[in-house]
Formats: structure tokens, C-alpha cells, sequence
């Protein structure tokens, strides 16, 4: 995969970097790279070369060894680049969820065939099975700690194991059907569950006692996202809707509709500042959360978009979908970077801590491991 050229400079010009170059240094940079094509045309210049003898020659290539620190202070983004780096291979049914560890020395991946896997990522090989009672795990979240392992299954209960023991910890039972979504808060204290009896819940983890219900939603509960700051909890239903819940009172802050479709995923941007939802009718959308504005649409995937995931550093997202790619979008801009091919229908994708690698879970039963920096 070849990463596509861009630069991007903001309409109002060239930002100001804190403690850093200046408006005037940055303007100087914008004319040497808009000079670019003159400068190639230096006798013996090509990109990459270093400092040797001769005039003019010289000083051309030391101004293109020097271009990427440049590029770096002018505030470039650097493109991802998409690299398949190990198939991770075990499951017998499909893999619905994959979820990094907070150190990213571990993956979980939650299949159809009633288990979750505990993966070691640098070496690939299975460390854990962990047992479901007979039904599908259709999502698994890993407590900020690392020491806990939530698994929604299908039968209405969602379980907890430790980690890296495997012990089951408690069953958490209440929703009346099968539970799709499970989310850990911030600070641990609390595990949210979206179920298809049109519910979310609420559980205390230390004691696993049902602390809340937040109804209402007329509709199967898909995907449930806390914000950074645990002051929010998102919610997205098979009737084409988002809803923010306020935690600590259980309060509906706000509705958020455009979608066409079942909104089948939503996330927080790292900083909690936009929310990112998608669905069956193949979009992305990103949302403003203080004001529930829709920002922006991204387009480009054929099939259902079934899951989304933030880097860490905020400014990339990833889709996976069902027409069997992951796409990996620019946040500031909305451009499409990359498209990363599975082979078979994506179900879930999560960056890794570092943000250096991208997991993908797919309907072919395999979870794939992808170097994205």
C-alpha cells in the first residue's frame, strides 16, 4: 500500500505552532514547497539524496534532505500506510469483536463459536480460551487497568474474567435478550451493555449491581461508547438514531438523526470532542458533541459499516465493513487515506495503544494485524 501525498494548509493560512516557528517562518515554508518543482530541476537533485560535492547541485540536495523536518514543522499530516503484519488464526466461527489491551501486549477477539481468545500480539500465538456457555460473544472491552475482561453474549448475560488468568470474575444478569455492545468507563467503576430489549444498563464493577436502566430508545441497543471524560455515555439503536445519556443522572442530553439506516457503532474522538456513528446505510458521520451538530459525512464504503475506531493521537479513523475492506479516514479533512482489504466482511477494528497497529475481526473467522504507521 503507497501512502497518498498531502499536505494540508489550513484556509486561514498556515497555523502558528505553540513555542514554535512563527506565521513569517511558515509562509517561507509554504513558498519553498510550492518552489518544490524548480528545486527537483537542480542538476543531479532527487528526493533523499545527501550533501556531496559540487555548486548548485549541493545545494539542492540539501535543501531535499532537510524536506520532511520542513514538512514537520509546516504542521503536514503524514498519511498512514496500511500493512497486513500476521493473520491471527483459531476461531471456528466468526469473529464479531477485537479489543487491545491497554498495555497492547494483549488482543481479545470474541467469536460465534461460543469463546473469547487472548492473543500475544508480538509473537501471535494464543495464550487464552476463554469458555461462554454455549452462545456467541458478540462484544468484548477490556477494563482501563487490563485486569478485566468484559464479554456481552448473546444469551441476554454478560461475563467477566480476569486477565491475564482467565478466571470468570461474575455473570451479570438483567437485560430480557441478547446483548450486543459492552464499554467499560474511564475510570473503571462502571460497565455500560446495549441489548436488543431496547435497553442500556448501568453495573457497578466492583460489586456488579445494576446501578441504572436508560430506556426509551423504541429500538435493539447496537453499540454504547463512554466519552474520555465519563460525563457522557452514547448510545445507537436499530432505529437510525444516537442518543447522549449524562451519566451521572441518567438524563437524555441530546438526540442526534441523520442517519437513513440501523446505526450500528458509535465512538468518541479521543479528546471527547466528536462523536463518530455509522451504519447500515454506509456512512460515516462525525458529530460536534457540544452542540450536536453533524460535521461531516464520509462516504465511500459499498456495504453496512459495522464498526469505528479513533487512533489514540485523534487524528485518524478507521471503519471496517461488511464490503470487506477497513478504511482509514483523515478526521481534520474527511479524506479517505487508505483502504485496507480483509477478504471477507469486517465485524470490528480497534488501534492499538501505540496507535502502530490496527486489528481487524471478520466474518472468515480470522482476526488480522495490520502496521498503520
Amino acid at each position: 500500500m503507497r501512502a497518498k501525498a498531502g499536505c494540508l494548509f489550513k484556509a486561514q493560512g498556515p497555523r502558528r505552532l505553540a513555542n514554535g516557528p512563527g506565521p513569517a517562518l511558515s509562509h517561507v515554508l509554504l513558498a519553498w514547497l510550492v518552489t518544490l518543482p524548480a528545486v527537483l530541476a537542480l542538476p543531479g537533485a532527487h528526493l533523499g539524496s545527501r550533501a556531496t560535492q559540487g555548486g548548485g547541485a549541493m545545494k539542492g540536495r540539501k535543501l531535499l534532505v532537510a524536506l520532511p523536518a520542513l514538512m514537520a514543522v509546516a504542521g503536514c499530516a503524514r498519511m498512514p500506510t496500511g500493512r497486513e503484519v500476521r493473520v491471527l488464526a483459531g476461531h471456528t466461527e466468526p469473529v464479531l469483536s477485537v479489543a487491545f489491551s491497554p498495555d497492547g501486549r494483549l488482543l481479545a477477539s470474541a467469536s460465534e463459536d461460543w469463546t473469547v481468545k487472548l492473543w500475544d500480539v508480538r509473537s501471535g500465538r494464543e495464550v487464552r480460551t476463554l469458555a461462554a456457555d454455549h452462545c456467541s460473544v458478540t462484544s468484548v472491552a477490556f477494563s482501563p487497568d487490563g485486569r478485566l475482561l468484559a464479554g456481552a453474549l448473546e444469551d441476554d448475560a454478560i461475563k467477566v474474567w480476569g486477565v491475564p488468568s482467565g478466571e470468570e470474575v461474575r455473570t451479570l444478569t438483567g437485560h430480557r435478550n441478547e446483548v450486543f455492545s459492552v464499554a467499560f468507563s474511564p475510570d473503571g467503576a462502571l460497565l455500560a451493555s446495549g441489548s436488543r430489549d431496547q435497553t442500556v444498563k448501568l453495573w457497578e464493577v466492583a460489586s456488579g449491581r445494576e446501578v441504572r436502566t436508560l430506556g426509551g430508545h423504541g429500538y435493539y441497543v447496537l453499540s454504547v461508547a463512554f466519552s474520555p471524560d465519563g460525563r457522557l455515555l452514547a448510545s445507537s439503536t436499530l432505529y437510525q438514531t444516537v442518543r447522549l445519556w449524562e451519566v451521572a443522572s441518567g438524563q437524555e442530553a441530546r438526540t442526534l438523526t441523520a442517519h437513513q439506516d440501523a446505526v450500528r457503532c458509535v465512538t468518541f474522538s479521543p479528546d471527547g470532542r466528536l462523536l463518530a456513528s455509522a451504519g447500515e446505510d454506509a456512512t460515516v458521520k462525525l458529530w460536534d458533541v457540544a452542540s450536536g451538530r453533524e460535521v461531516r459525512t464520509l462516504s465511500g464504503h459499498k456495504f453496512t459499516v459495522t464498526s469505528l475506531a479513533f487512533s489514540p493521537n485523534g487524528q485518524w479513523l478507521a471503519s471496517g465493513s461488511e464490503d470487506e475492506t477497513i478504511k482509514l479516514w483523515e478526521v481534520a479533512s474527511g479524506k479517505e487515506a487508505e483502504t485496507l482489504r480483509h477478504g471477507s466482511g469486517v465485524s470490528s477494528v480497534a488501534f492499538s495503544p501505540d496507535g502502530r497497529l490496527l486489528a481487524s475481526g471478520s466474518l472468515d473467522k480470522t482476526v488480522k494485524l495490520w502496521k498503520v504507521q
